[in-house]
């Protein structure tokens, strides 16, 4: 049995890089592996999250709290510490940056030969430190990990190789049924007349909420019949800017701030369209399950073209404004067998076995796919 720690550089919580392992470590073979959480921070709703965690301690595995809050030079060395006492095969570090350096040397220092390194995002804050960070990012790494060529190319740069990983997620789940789309519109008070656009993702900068605002008042203006919902935590000064910007444009009667849900592929069900405004993103999850479900997916130019695996998805730029959103909204013709697209989104690769598989295969070292 192989013992696997599975590192998450920023923390662990209600991000697609926590839905990405969980949806993974559910449908691993739990008599070949033996794993560990490790997180240094946690974000979302608590409940949520210990109801995620306790899913290790059912298979017999366990979660680890190593904060970095108490200064990272500490959390270095505990986690150098743990790695080394604990002697695992294989160590597998999810991030976003060339940071995660940081837990690749500690597990080198421990011992560990099989250190995997996981890209999900193509850009971040602190681009010169990711840099000079991405130097020896490469010089210490074993298996270099990514959830799409671009995600690839931003961690480890033109001259390493790396395997992608697809973004797997549970098709079944998100298979588009009528009778739950009328369900979810009857609790949210939502006429079948009206339309009833989604947003899923934490509320911060990144997510451009600000944007999804922007649009919903340029909708009301055009006495337009729509409904937003927007699902996710929020914490801060930018989530009481975007609700103070809801009350203030008199919005409250058709912008929803749902929170963090445990039944988004329902949702999914109910809404007519998605929207994904980001500054910048990886490959979103969460795009993956809205195609699934057979929701047109409006995305902004800056996300990564990968993303597209089905006929579904609108490119649109978010520096003109919401007038071009909405008039591609207008356009759109909306699909009446919305049932099919989990099949389509499966013959691409993203159903949660197929990538779950391959991972478990990198863990072995079975494996010698690389894509580039």
């Amino acid at each position: 049995m192989k013992k696997v720690a599975i590192i998450c550089n920023k923390g662990f919580g209600s991000d697609g890089i926590s839905a990405f392992i969980m949806n993974n470590y559910r449908c691993f073979d739990h008599k070949l592996f033996r794993c560990t959480l490790i997180y240094p921070a946690f974000f979302g709703d608590i409940g949520v999250i210990n109801e995620k965690i306790s899913d290790f301690s059912k298979n017999g595995d366990s979660s680890l709290y190593l904060p970095k809050s108490q200064g990272v030079v500490k959390y270095f060395f505990l986690l150098v510490r743990h790695l080394k006492k604990q002697k695992y095969d294989v160590v597998h570090i999810h991030g976003s940056s060339a940071s995660i350096v940081l837990e690749v040397l500690a597990a080198k220092i421990a011992g560990v030969k099989n250190v995997c390194t996981h890209s999900h995002n193509t850009t971040g804050n602190h681009i010169f430190v990711h840099k000079i960070c991405r130097i020896l990012l490469n010089l210490t790494v074993t298996n270099c990990l990514a959830c799409g060529r671009k995600a690839g190319l931003w961690m480890y740069g033109n001259r390493r190789t790396f395997q992608i990983v697809p973004n797997g997620i549970e098709l079944s789940k998100y298979k588009f049924m009528e009778n739950i789309r009328v369900s979810v519109r009857k609790k949210l008070n939502v006429p079948e007349n009206q339309m009833l656009i989604g947003h899923v993702g934490g509320t911060n900068a990144q997510k451009n909420q600000k944007f999804l605002v922007e649009f919903a008042s340029l909708a009301q203006k055009r006495n337009l019949s729509i409904r937003m919902v927007f699902i996710g935590p929020g914490y801060g000064s930018y989530l009481k800017e975007i609700q103070d910007n809801v009350k203030s444009l008199n919005l409250t009667d058709c912008v929803s701030f749902l929170g963090q849900r445990a039944d988004v592929n329902e949702l999914m069900m109910g809404m007519d369209a998605f929207f994904l405004p980001s500054l910048f993103e990886g490959f979103p999850i969460v795009s993956i399950e809205a195609q699934a479900s057979g929701l047109p997916t409006f995305m902004s130019d800056t996300i990564s073209k990968e993303a597209e695996i089905t006929d579904l998805v609108r490119w649109l730029p978010i520096d003109k404004g919401p007038e071009c959103w909405l008039q591609m909204l207008e356009k759109c013709s909306f699909s009446k067998n919305r049932s099919l697209y989990a099949n389509e989104v499966a013959k691409r690769g993203f159903d949660v076995q197929t990538s779950s598989a391959l991972l478990q295969k990198i863990y072995l070292g079975v494996t010698d796919e690389i894509d580039r």
